[in-house]
């Protein structure tokens, strides 16, 4: 179970398996914006392969570059 906060500061607990659906729905509802990794086949949550959490690191990195006017909109940023 995770507890969330939404906007109208009301306090829900969901199982986690919720979770992703509610995130999409705010996603879609343009109340919250997902930056997620493109692909992360290969890649575990404890990964200790520098070289693996680097090609991570940088696919995020550029994934965020690509996306920057998308994410200056979202917080209303010239």
């Amino acid at each position: 179970w995770i507890e969330i906060t939404g906007k109208k500061k009301q306090k829900t607990e969901l199982p986690v398996k919720d979770l992703k659906t509610m995130v999409e729905e705010y996603e879609k509802n343009g109340d919250v914006m997902i930056i997620r990794p493109a692909v992360s086949k290969g890649f575990s949550r404890l990964e200790k392969d520098k070289n693996k959490i680097l090609s991570m690191y940088n696919d995020g990195y550029n994934q965020c570059y690509e996306k920057l006017g998308d994410i200056r909109s979202f917080f209303h940023i010239k």
